[in-house]
């Protein structure tokens, strides 16, 4: 059984590859890569640091490419854990470069190492230790730490640039089935993990980033193809005040093409939020979201332009003391597009800056309901809710059994400009001390409301029943 297991094994030691010399370790490396996959066998990476440069006309220092039909695979690359550490080294020549490119490969395992680029130089943007390209799929990145991407010497946002992991699919040639799990981003330089375009099945769980330059989590899609049923659970992301990106998630659909059917789930996002854009079928459940008091007047949740079933629910969300007034969530309508079906829901959201804490700006079907809403900074004439008409109709706006904690100057205020309407606004069972329910700002009967409970003043409103003014007692009979 031992021989058989060493006969599974291809080490770049066989191939001429020399840890700790500074040496090019990368045509070693390529043909150890080669061998395993004709023989179906492991490469086995010993201890040490494998120097590992750009080989001219190829994308990877090594690289797995596959041609049609069913590509290249399987592969395995297991490293003895930290102390194997391979090394983006040399010059880049200003063009894309990555540790490891894929395309056209499946079955590909990488786990128990390290990959950093602390030696490589005159690098650009599309420098990335990892990449999965066109048409790769059923890939494992486990128990891997992706970076430092620059030395210590160097700022955030002036390393060698690029995605400690970048993910990148085609119509057609889709990347697919790619779990990345018990594995450490540190320092990346642009984002820990790059989601670009025409992918599926993507899994991130028990991931740990921290130190990174831009956005911690970047669906960015620069061309066509869908980004489908992506998974982010049980992360812990410490998002640096000196990022470029004030959000650590960022889900992003391109026009036409939502993203769609992603899950934010039991993850500690420290000194980000997330931000959408063109999203369906999302739901962000279980976390423990800070702002970071640097990250400016962003909210600290956001969906813009199409948006649609969207649910914030059982999260602990904090905007804490020291931020920039902002939002704790916002939704709106932008260039025509508009989002919808919003549930915010069962949360306990923090504000302490002085600003609302809930905006939704001309959407339609936001239900904000059973949430703890702690206001710590005490605002006077600043409502709990704001929902405006102000750049098109609004309507189904419903804020119901809420407990809110602290001063606020309503609420709810709806607001109306122009000959826009906010229609079915609805308050129910809210508990908010002292804090009036409602205040209407906008033209006469504008704005549509029914409510269980007193408002602040009915100018704009209607379908509000004014409770009566209790009469005066009258005079206790002589005695």
């Amino acid at each position: 059984m031992l021989l058989a297991l060493l006969a599974s094994c291809v080490s770049p030691t066989d191939y001429g590859a020399v840890p700790d010399d500074r040496g090019d370790d990368a045509p070693a490396f390529q043909r150890a890569i080669d061998k395993a996959i004709a023989d179906r066998a492991e490469v086995c990476v010993p201890p040490g640091v494998w120097h590992l440069a750009r080989a001219v006309g190829h994308i990877g220092s090594v690289q797995v490419v596959g041609g049609d039909g069913p590509g290249l695979g399987p592969l395995t690359i297991r490293g003895a854990g930290a102390r194997t550490v391979l090394r983006m080294s040399g010059q880049g020549h200003r063009r894309e470069w990555g540790v490891i490119y894929f395309k056209n490969a499946h079955d590909v395992v990488i786990r128990d190492l390290v990959i950093d680029g602390l030696d490589a130089t005159d690098t650009k943007e599309q420098t990335h230790l990892i990449e999965l390209g066109p048409g790769t799929h059923d890939v494992v990145i486990s128990h891997v730490t992706l970076g430092p991407m620059r030395r210590p010497d160097q700022k955030i946002g002036e390393g060698i640039g690029g995605d400690c992991l970048r993910l990148l699919g085609e119509v057609g040639h889709e990347v697919a089935d790619v779990v990345v799990a018990d594995t450490q981003f540190v320092d990346c330089d642009r984002s820990g993990v790059g989601i670009q375009r025409a992918l599926r099945d993507i899994t991130l769980v028990r991931d740990t980033i921290s130190g990174t330059g831009d956005t911690s989590i970047d669906f960015e899609p620069t061309g066509h193809g869908s980004i489908e049923d992506v998974a982010l659970v049980d992360l812990t992301i410490h998002h640096p005040p000196e990022a470029q990106c004030a959000w650590s998630i960022t889900l992003t659909g391109i026009g036409e093409e939502l993203a769609r059917r992603l899950l934010v789930e039991r993850s500690t996002l420290d000194g980000g939020g997330i931000a959408m854009l063109n999203v369906a079928d999302v739901e962000i459940a279980d976390n423990q979201i800070t702002s970071h008091p640097r990250a400016g007047p962003k909210p600290t949740i956001s969906v813009i332009r199409r948006g649609s079933n969207l649910r914030v629910v059982r999260n602990s969300i904090a905007r804490g003391a020291g931020s920039d007034p902002g939002f704790v969530f916002r939704a709106e309508h932008t260039n025509g597009q508009v989002p919808h079906d919003i549930t915010i829901a069962d949360n306990t959201l923090a504000q302490a800056t002085p600003h609302p804490v809930i905006g939704a700006i001309s959407v339609s079907g936001v239900v904000v309901r059973h949430n703890v809403i702690d206001l710590a900074a005490v605002a006077p004439g600043i409502p709990v809710v704001q929902a405006s008409a102000v750049i098109a109709d609004m309507s189904g706006v419903s804020v119901e059994d809420n407990d809110v904690r602290g001063a606020a100057g309503a609420l709810v205020a709806a607001s109306v400009r122009g000959d826009h309407k906010l229609s079915a606004l609805a308050l129910r069972s809210n508990r908010a001390g002292g804090v009036p329910a409602l205040h209407c700002d906008g033209p006469a009967g504008s704005i549509s409301v029914s409510s269980d409970q007193p408002v602040a003043e009915t100018s704009g409103c209607r379908g509000v029943p004014v409770p009566p003014v209790a009469a005066p007692a009258p005079p206790a009979p002589p005695r």
